[in-house]
């Protein structure tokens, strides 16, 4: 990969993290990895695992943390694990002093990613944060792979306390005050930017680009669905009975796919936190 273009997505990403540090709302966040281990953070899209993997480095100067977001285009045409080492060393060969944490967002998209994080954390150079958008993460094989060596925490839209924290709520112990905030999660959901917007427009137009993510990216493309209308059958059977149980047999009869299609779906929208 050209180190050209590499130091200039490095730069990019520099400036996301500049600008995620000087804009950070308190949450609850995990503690930082010691060296020799390393931090996975899991979640739904947009649940803030950026944020709160990027609030764990705040120990640290900007200039002696790399944040890298793995879906960067660069990566697209060819995510192979062979380009995390030259990633590594164009980044340690522009700063000025040496890297002691890494931020590596969304990296199930590189391929053979594991092997590559047991290695650098075997290293023991830096402290390693990890986060990712499907449960696959947590997968028999992976925990084979990273066995004893991290640990693992499922980032989730907000509590009704840092609700109250982001919309800078004077006086957090009034529970007249609570219950507003309750029904305004209950209407709206915990997601973090839905939440900080006072447009109601544009809070419908966060949550439907929201879930366009988490289908397209999470679930047809990594289960390369074909089948788009039953899948948007079943996915919207769901989101509109979602206090119900359901069976694969009783999809099957709905939509006239297999139990094993309904299975498949499901297993998708659970893996990208979209069911339960």
């Amino acid at each position: 990969m050209d180190a050209a273009l590499l130091k200039h997505s490095l730069d990019d990403w520099d400036e996301v993290l500049r600008r995620v540090r000087s804009t950070l709302i308190e949450r609850d966040v995990p503690p930082l990895p010691p060296k020799g281990s390393s931090a996975v953070l899991l979640g739904i899209r947009h649940a803030g695992k950026t944020h709160a993997a990027i609030a764990m480095t705040r120990a640290f100067p900007q200039k002696r943390v790399l944040y890298y977001n793995f879906e960067d285009p660069l990566f697209y045409a060819d995510p192979h694990v062979r380009h995390l080492d030259q990633l590594l060393a164009v980044a340690e060969e522009y700063r000025e002093v040496p890297i002691e944490c890494l931020v590596l967002d969304e990296i199930q998209n590189i391929e053979g990613w594991e092997r590559w994080l047991r290695k650098l954390i075997a290293l023991g150079r830096y402290h390693i944060i990890v986060t990712g958008s499907s449960a696959k993460l947590l997968s028999s094989e992976i925990s084979t792979a990273l066995a004893g060596r991290t640990l693992s925490y499922t980032i989730w839209p907000l509590s009704l306390a840092e609700h109250l924290r982001f919309r800078k709520e004077p006086r957090p112990g009034d529970r007249r005050r609570q219950k507003a905030h309750l029904r305004q999660l209950m209407a709206w959901g915990a997601f973090p930017e839905v939440v900080l917007s006072d447009d109601r427009l544009h809070r419908q137009r966060l949550l439907q680009q929201y879930l366009t993510d988490i289908v397209l990216r999470d679930v047809i493309s990594r289960r390369q669905i074909r089948n788009k209308r039953a899948f948007d059958q079943i996915l919207t059977y769901y989101f509109t009975n979602p206090s119900s149980l359901h069976s694969y047999s009783a999809l099957r009869k709905a939509f006239g796919v297999t139990a094993d299609t309904a299975a498949d779906y499901t297993a998708g929208l659970q893996d990208a936190f979209a069911v339960f």
